[in-house]
């Protein structure tokens, strides 16, 4: 089965909402805050982002599939932070759980910006580039700029580098 992953729309409401009922473990006020983020993302509120798992089929006989809605995740930045991000819900349709959507999902939320310096457990920072791979849950703690990318595609392994934050 492929799972694409795409933006938010309208259409997509209805059976959130049937998804987050149908999942048996959230409280209606829980519910109430989870469809309050959806109305807000769709109204162009830049706090939260959501993207949606959409079922798609490799089997022409599978068409009646292709285009059900899997799950979906809300992630935004923390009010807190400059630069951390917190997914605030993410929920797959129990009927199509095991499935994938969820990793899918998650992946998608922790894809790095270009540009991102991670650090891992070995402390050693990593920068991202072009590959933008998931932060596999370890703090990203500077972004280079845009504007800065390629100068940052220049250096070697080793080399000192200082940061300063951005006006």
């Amino acid at each position: 089965m492929n799972i694409s992953i795409r933006p938010l729309t309208e259409k997509d409401l209805t059976a959130l909402r049937t998804l987050l009922r149908a999942i048996g473990v959230f409280e209606e006020h829980e519910i109430r805050v989870a469809e309050e983020l959806l109305e807000a993302a769709l109204a162009g509120d830049l706090a939260y982002t959501v993207f949606v798992a959409e079922r798609k089929s490799d089997d022409p006989a599978g068409e009646s599939a292709t285009g059900a809605v899997m799950g979906y995740v809300c992630y935004g930045l923390n009010p807190v932070t400059d630069a951390l991000f917190d997914v605030y819900w993410i929920a797959v349709d129990p009927s199509m759980q095991r499935h994938g959507a969820g990793r899918a999902l998650l992946s998608h939320a922790e894809a790095c910006v270009p540009g991102s310096l991670q650090v891992p457990p070995s402390g050693r920072p990593i920068r991202f580039h072009a590959d933008s791979p998931t932060t596999g849950g370890y703090p990203v703690i500077a972004v280079v700029e845009e504007d800065d990318l390629d100068l940052a595609a220049q250096l070697r392994p080793g080399q000192t580098v200082s940061f300063r934050p951005a006006s």
